[in-house]
């Protein structure tokens, strides 16, 4: 159990520790070149000096040591320095201001997992074995800086978590494939009127180069500082999200912080390290409305013998099991096969469904694949089924999605049960994780389309499509669009042009689902239901039902579908 004397309040038990130049020419003779300056080729094996690239994050916290409970704290920004020397085989940090050089002479405890150095008041922690999982990098190392400052009741402590080591050079970046990396993690957490506790935790982080981005999720386990008690399950977790650049290695996301006293956001920033990628480092820091603070850092090592979660549509290499949105209120599921192959189950029994293969693919509406096939159910006998799915990537000649889905059942019920056509729009595809977007403020604009059906007062029927627009405030976590539809009677082909339809709404940003109403064709049941997919959000997608409105063609006609949009 690593956590003892990671973290600790002063009053309690004790600090925080941790579970070349040019030449001149003499007689013409040019004077040689200078000798490159050596570096090290792993951390686990210093022979030289050298200063390390590194990403920091810091937190502010105010502990109350009567008590041993947090008053406040607060998210810091950080700029960091790091270099070891050689000679004295101590550590130089610098940051925000402050300086400190540890030596040999000022460890306090050193084994396999980590090296503890305390100096004037402050306490480093240099992390070299995974606490939970045993990995050992060889290219990053991640590490905490504590620094109190005790007076009267309170303690004032900063903490700074960073990783550090040799980062991938830009053109040695991968850029094809996808990799699965062993991760461990490591930090502390503070809210106010609760006991500060330390965390850590592995997990894997999945990263798709070819795409550029990247998820990950560990479960943690915390332990109070003054107590000592461990907590974990329960949603005590870290879920990491984001994008690897385009022209270097690094890495930026969000790191999401779910732990015994809350949830917390936090910015994330890192790097992939090694000559060619094998491993990443990252560090975070965040706080909440509520005042809970969080910072920490993560670590992780390719690994061969895990396997890459799909991360889009756009490298599928394993079976994926999406569920289905019909509404607010229904879904289903759509699993994933093959590139040919799905199954598919609906909502209600009337939905007769199972596996689509090759054999039964039909001739369709473009940039859609579509399968028929005949089953049977057991309530309603033999159903001809139609499943249509719109077509993800480039070779959609309408609006390419990468993260983001959707399709349609149709079904007819035997003359036993009137013969009625059943008709079911639904959005799936790589949703945004919880809170991934609760830190985002501004405004951002979407644009796409949308497909559905329109069953008239008189029982005409109309094949919808057209265009989708939305305008997203995360500030007041709002939404405002508009769908612009016309339909095609499916017995006449005639057709209609059912306008432009205003629809507004509410975000909830634990869970990225847009929900809200149409403001024409005022009867009840019109409704807007969306969710962000995508690492960072990137698309929505949604379905909807409203009558068109008075006043327009085919008025009171009941239109439904589905809509997608991608951020402009």
């Amino acid at each position: 159990m690593r956590y003892k004397g990671l973290l600790a309040c002063t009053a309690m038990i004790g600090l925080l520790s941790a579970c070349g130049g040019g030449g001149e020419s003499v007689g013409g003779i040019p004077a040689p070149a200078p000798s490159p300056t050596p570096s090290n080729n792993s951390l686990a094996d210093l022979r030289y000096s050298q200063s390390f690239a590194n990403d920091a994050a810091a937190m502010s916290a105010v502990w109350d040591r009567a008590t041993g409970t947090g008053i406040s704290g607060s998210a810091k920004s950080a700029t960091m320095a790091i270099a070891y020397n050689a000679n004295t085989n101590g550590y130089s940090i610098s940051v925000d201001g402050y300086s400190q050089t540890f030596l040999p002479a000022d460890q306090t405890s050193t084994d396999d997992y980590d090296a503890i150095y305390s100096s004037n008041g402050a306490r480093l922690t240099l992390i070299a074995k995974g606490y939970d999982n045993n990995i050992v990098t060889q290219y990053v190392r991640m590490g905490l800086l504590q620094r109190n400052n005790s007076g009267g009741s309170t303690q004032d402590t900063e903490l700074t978590s960073f990783t550090y080591g040799l980062p991938t050079d830009a053109a040695m970046r991968p850029r094809t494939g996808s990799a699965a990396y062993n991760t461990q993690a490591f930090g502390a957490v503070s809210a106010p009127g609760v006991e500060p506790k330390a965390f850590q935790g592995s997990g894997q982080v999945d990263i798709d180069f070819a795409l550029g981005v990247f998820s990950g999720h560990s479960y943690l386990t915390e332990y109070g500082l003054v107590n000592g008690g461990g907590a974990s399950g329960g949603g005590i977790e870290l879920t990491t999200v984001g994008q690897l650049s385009s022209t270097n290695a690094a890495l930026t996301g969000s790191a999401i912080y779910g732990g015994w006293d809350g949830t917390v956001t936090a910015d994330l920033s890192g790097s992939l390290y090694g000559p060619s990628g094998q491993e990443l480092g990252a560090t975070f820091s965040g706080q909440n409305a509520g005042g809970m603070s969080v910072t920490g850092s993560i670590v992780g090592q390719r690994d061969s013998t895990l396997t890459p979660a799909n991360l889009s549509f756009a490298n599928m290499t394993q079976q994926q099991t999406f569920y289905t949105r019909m509404s607010e209120y229904s879904g289903g599921n759509l699993t994933w096969q093959n590139s040919e192959t799905f199954l598919y189950s609906g909502y209600s029994s009337d939905e007769a469904g199972g596996q689509f293969t090759i054999a039964d693919k039909v001739a369709g509406a473009a940039n859609f694949t579509t399968y028929r096939k005949t089953f049977n159910s057991a309530y309603y006998g033999t159903q001809d089924v139609t499943l249509e799915l719109y077509q993800p990537g480039v070779s959609n000649t309408e609006l390419p999605l990468t993260y983001a889905s959707f399709g349609h059942w149709q079904g007819s019920l035997p003359a036993s049960y009137g013969g009625a056509v059943n008709s079911r729009w639904f959005v799936y595809g790589f949703t945004t994780p919880n809170y991934a977007l609760a830190n985002r403020t501004g405004s951002a604009s979407y644009e796409g389309i949308a497909y559905g059906t329109g069953l008239g007062a008189s029982g005409q029927r109309y094949d919808l499509n057209g265009t989708s627009s939305l305008a997203v405030n995360f500030g007041s976590d709002t939404f405002t669009g508009a769908l612009a539809l016309s339909g095609r009677n499916t017995s006449t082909s005639d057709l209609v042009d059912f306008g432009s339809t205003a629809f507004s709404g509410v975000i909830n940003n634990r869970s990225n689902i847009l929900t809200g109403d149409f403001s024409a064709g005022g009867a009840m049941g019109s409704a807007i239901y969306g969710q962000f997919y995508g690492p960072q959000g990137r698309e929505v997608a949604g379905t909807f039902v409203f009558n068109a409105p008075q006043g327009g063609a085919a008025a009171g006609t009941n239109l439904s579908g589905a809509f997608a949009a991608t951020q402009k």
